[in-house]
């Protein structure tokens, strides 16, 4: 948002309606108070090239590695279940490298995902 302009008409909220409580919800896609994080992660080439149009921050860096179907992705980002429901909406074409905390938690959701997926055959 770059401007706003006061409205003539008074905000009427809905009953009950508690704008704090959304946002702390992450109704917006706020990040809850925690800190932004800074994001590094190996992304394939093909759906990485939407990056260049709109990226992630305005510090993202990309960079061509070795094996050209893949890229590393730099960014500092707000920490949401937002972003990890973006990530992981991808699959196996990415994979987080740091912070190694987020590293960790997809492991465990990979882990968990391949116990589901070996114990029902």
């Amino acid at each position: 948002m770059s401007q706003a302009e006061a409205m003539p008409d008074p905000c009427v909220a809905p009953d009950g309606f508690d704008l704090d409580g959304y946002i702390h919800s992450q109704g917006f896609d706020l990040s809850r108070g925690r800190p932004d994080i800074r994001l590094c992660f190996l992304f394939r080439s093909a759906p990485a090239s939407a990056l260049t149009e709109t990226p992630l921050s305005t510090d993202q860096v990309m960079t061509p590695l070795a094996d050209p179907q893949w890229v590393e992705v730099r960014a500092t980002v707000a920490d949401t279940d937002q972003l990890r429901w973006w990530l992981l909406g991808f699959g196996n074409q990415v994979e987080v490298l740091e912070p190694v905390e987020l590293r960790d938690e997809f492991r465990g959701i990979v882990d968990d995902l391949h116990r589901r997926y070996a114990d029902r055959c």
